[in-house]
C-alpha cells in the first residue's frame, strides 16, 4: 500500500511542471511510474482515486488510464469504472471536482 500512499501525495500536488527540485521530465516521469505501478498493482483502488479531491492532472491521467486499458479489466469491475467514469466525467463537465460536494 505504499503505492497508494505515495500516489495520493504526488497526484495531489505534481501538475507536470518544472520545480525547483525537479525538471518538468522528471515530474511526469514520477507521476507516470506512480499511475503505473497502482493500476498495475490493483485497478479497482487506481479506479476510486478519480474521485478524490486530487489535481485536475491526475484526474485527466486516470481517466485516460482506465480507458486505454479497459479491455485488462476484469468483467466484474466494468460496472464500477464506468460509474466512476461517468461520475468523474459529470463532475468535471459542472465545474466541480469529483471528490468534493
Amino acid at each position: 500500500m505504499k503505492e497508494l500512499i505515495d500516489f495520493i501525495k504526488v497526484a495531489s500536488t505534481n501538475i507536470g511542471k518544472a520545480t525547483f527540485y525537479n525538471t518538468k521530465r522528471d515530474q511526469i516521469a514520477q507521476l507516470m511510474e506512480l499511475h503505473i505501478k497502482l493500476l498495475v498493482r490493483d485497478r479497482r483502488y487506481y479506479s476510486l482515486m478519480g474521485l478524490l479531491p486530487i489535481n485536475d492532472y491526475s484526474k485527466t491521467m486516470i481517466l485516460g488510464g482506465l480507458l486505454g486499458t479497459g479491455k485488462q479489466r476484469p468483467k466484474v469491475d466494468e460496472q464500477l469504472e464506468w460509474f466512476l467514469i461517468k461520475a468523474s466525467c459529470a463532475k468535471r463537465s459542472s465545474g466541480q471536482s469529483p471528490g468534493r460536494r
